[in-house]
């Protein structure tokens, strides 16, 4: 199985959540914790909104599917490149660690995410993505 180090270049899986977005799912993490994000979101919003919301953030990017979690890790949120969704949800049950992950919705129909999510939570309106670096908007 290959890695994840060069996100860009992995079927245009570079998109980017809104701050706004990472802001609901963050409204609804109930005590700080310290949180993971494996994909490169150094300054990005997940990082922002989890720091200003009282969680400690460890954000690095090296490959996923080779990275330890950092030491005291409680949780991963994340948009992951949606190539790789289903390694994800596999490593992460691996790894035996609470997740948030923006996923396609359509994803629900392939059955994966019931085999690993005890728990869903669904947006009311379509999320749009942020394509590379501050790129404008377009919907994935």
């Amino acid at each position: 199985m290959s890695g994840i180090t060069d996100l860009a270049t992995i079927n245009g899986d570079e998109y980017f959540t809104r701050e706004q977005d990472a802001e609901t799912i963050a409204q609804h993490i109930i005590r700080p914790m310290t949180v993971w994000l494996p994909f490169n979101d150094r300054g990005k919003a997940f990082d922002i909104v989890l720091r200003k919301h009282g969680h400690k953030v460890i954000c690095t990017d090296g490959d996923f599917f080779e990275t330890d979690p950092p030491e005291g890790t409680q949780a991963v949120i994340s948009n992951p490149p949606f190539s790789k969704k289903k390694e994800v949800l596999k490593r992460l049950d691996i790894l035996n660690l609470k997740y948030a992950l923006l996923v396609p919705f359509l994803f629900l129909n392939d059955g994966t995410p019931m085999d690993y999510a005890t728990q869903i939570m669904m947006f009311r309106k379509r999320i749009h993505f942020t394509v590379g670096e501050g790129g404008g908007y377009r919907v994935k």
